[in-house]
């Protein structure tokens, strides 16, 4: 993992604090303090290169330079011009300074000049900002999440204040959106477990994709969590569109499919259906909005040869709290206004957290009530399927 990436926000803003006041001291309009800053850092510059008269290259090379060791013996005094070079590392910026000892700060590609001196610091915590996520993205376990909650960051509500949510879902979010929970597939891989198989159904590997949004053991806790946004959903809805149809089989329609919510008024049918699909990838949502279009497709067919007109919305709600912004269409149909809407957004993505929770519960319990002493029977589906000897004492401290 990057070096950037393990320092904290804190540590990061503090860091762009320090430049941003190096770089107005140098810059500044009152022609005293600019030239009481420049002669002091000359000075320190022919101190630790040992040259009598350092140019602006000496310098730009000074600051842009973090050596391994001490550069000679003279004069070497701490001062806040030596440690300049050590906060321009750790943001991984750079200087640039020209013949007539105009300076200006470059990170990533973009640069801060003197007439943009006063938007110094919010330039530089944005760049640092958008350097921190796009490392974060880089990471094989703890961004992978990340690439489409970034980009959707009206489910996020909750982390500046923590409304409507409460502090283990709180943490529990935090921890999963970083894939920081102790799953067997991330303990497989940094060796703390031999055998990555989902403890519950023995099938596939224990991934946190795999616990809260594919492994049948927990499907009772799945469809409490879809049921209770679906019960949200049905009560945020406009009661005077028609007649609903709560997860039923259409009188008349073809096959046995039972939408979450179907709305009849005349000659027009609005058929709404929910999922809760885990945050995985960049095109989760995408995937999800696709399956359910596939899967409806033949009684949207149906139902347009028997109305005028037919609506068919999918509302998608990340297992991990992320809200997709193409469910404007869907609370449109269900004629959800736009001012509880803000609300309704909010709920809905704590209730898929605080669902997701719950899950993780039940995985850590029937872990904590197994006993592998007296399973023989998981040491042999283990040995069969991974087609490897393993030894008891192995699998036992695995399980």
């Amino acid at each position: 993992m990057s070096p950037y990436l393990e320092r904290s926000f804190y540590g990061i803003y503090a860091d762009v604090g320090r430049v941003t006041q190096l770089f107005k001291t140098l810059t500044s309009p009152d022609q005293t303090v600019k030239e009481c800053a420049w002669e002091q850092l000359r000075d320190v510059v022919a101190k630790r290169t040992g040259t009598n008269i350092p140019t602006n290259q000496n310098i730009q090379q000074f600051l842009n330079t973090l050596p391994e060791r001490r550069e000679g013996g003279r004069g070497d005094v701490q001062s806040m011009w030596s440690t300049a070079r050590k906060f321009l590392n750790r943001l991984s910026a750079s200087t640039s300074i020209d013949e007539s000892s105009n300076i200006k700060i470059i990170l990533s590609g973009v640069e801060v000049t003197k007439q943009r001196r006063k938007q110094t610091s919010t330039i530089l915590r944005r760049q640092a900002n958008e350097r921190q996520l796009s490392l974060l993205k880089e990471a094989k376990d703890q961004g992978r999440f990340f690439h489409l909650i970034s980009d959707l960051p009206e489910g996020n509500s909750w982390l500046s204040n923590g409304s409507f949510i409460s502090f283990a879902a709180y943490r529990f979010a935090n921890k999963a959106r970083c894939n920081l929970l102790p799953v067997r597939a991330v303990q497989k891989r940094i060796g703390k477990v031999c055998v990555d198989l989902c403890p519950a159904c023995r099938r596939d590997k224990e991934t946190l994709a795999h616990v809260l949004n594919g492994c049948k053991h927990y499907s009772n806790a799945m469809t409490t969590t879809h049921n209770k946004i679906f019960e949200r959903t049905r009560k945020a809805a406009n009661q005077t569109l028609g007649t609903q149809f709560i997860d039923q089989k259409i009188p008349g329609s073809p096959g046995i499919l039972r939408p979450d919510l179907v709305i009849t008024s005349h000659n027009e049918m609005t058929i709404v259906d929910i999922t809760v699909p885990i945050e995985n990838n960049a095109d989760a949502f995408k995937e999800s909005q696709e399956t359910k279009t596939a899967k409806y497709a033949e009684l949207v067919d149906w139902a347009r040869a028997q109305y005028k007109t037919v609506n068919f919305g999918v509302l998608i709600v990340g297992s991990l709290g992320t809200w997709d912004p193409e469910n404007a269409n869907t609370l449109k149909l269900l004629g959800i206004g736009r001012r509880y809407s803000v609300l309704y957004k909010k709920l809905c993505c704590v209730d898929a957290i605080e669902g997701s929770l719950e899950i993780w519960r039940q995985v850590r319990t029937r872990l904590s009530r197994n006993v592998p002493g007296n399973n023989s029977e998981m040491w042999y589906m283990v040995a069969k399927r991974t087609g490897t000897k393993i030894q008891r004492t192995q699998i036992s401290s695995s399980f």
